[in-house]
């Protein structure tokens, strides 16, 4: 797996659209059709997709349980400005009150400060652009990469409801 794999099948789990091709998947994740192509193997390969469908529960016990071990958080040096991400995303911070501040980091002054997290893949910012559903899971999901028992538990309780609902 790679870490593009995540996003699509994020992507997916959220689309209403059933008719997408490889060029459109490519093009509203931010990727190649070939990438999107070579994504979609792996997560097949991986139980996570059967033809052009997520297989919701796995995709949800994946992000919950593996995503943390598969690819770990890599953090960037000093506070920089950024998406805010993890426990300072929409969904986290409903739910808890934490001083800190997360971001992936973009380096526009509009966006607010905070410690820089980098994305599961560059291709984060493409999709979250156009797509509130796969920022938010990608989001929560980010608690579960770097967060601590009581943030993780908020996180996956949240991922279920988002994707088992979508």
């Amino acid at each position: 797996m790679k870490p593009q794999d995540v996003i699509v099948a994020i992507k997916l789990a959220g689309s209403q659209n059933n008719n997408w091709s490889f060029a459109s998947l490519g093009e509203e994740v931010g990727i190649g059709h070939n990438q999107a192509h070579l994504a979609c193997k792996r997560l097949t390969a991986a139980s996570l997709m059967s033809q052009k469908h997520v297989l919701k529960r796995n995709l949800v016990e994946f992000l919950i349980h593996g995503v943390k071990y598969v690819f770990p958080p890599v953090w960037e040096d000093g506070p920089q400005h950024g998406i805010p991400t993890a426990v300072s995303g929409p969904d986290m911070k409903k739910d808890l009150r934490t001083p800190q501040v997360v971001v992936w980091p973009t380096g526009r002054r509009k966006d607010p400060k905070g410690d820089a997290l980098r994305p599961l893949h560059e291709c984060v910012y493409t999709v979250i652009e156009n797509d509130p559903f796969t920022y938010q899971v990608l989001s929560i999901l980010e608690s579960i990469r770097i967060g601590r028992a009581r943030e993780r538990e908020v996180a996956a309780d949240l991922i279920k409801k988002k994707i088992l609902e979508a």
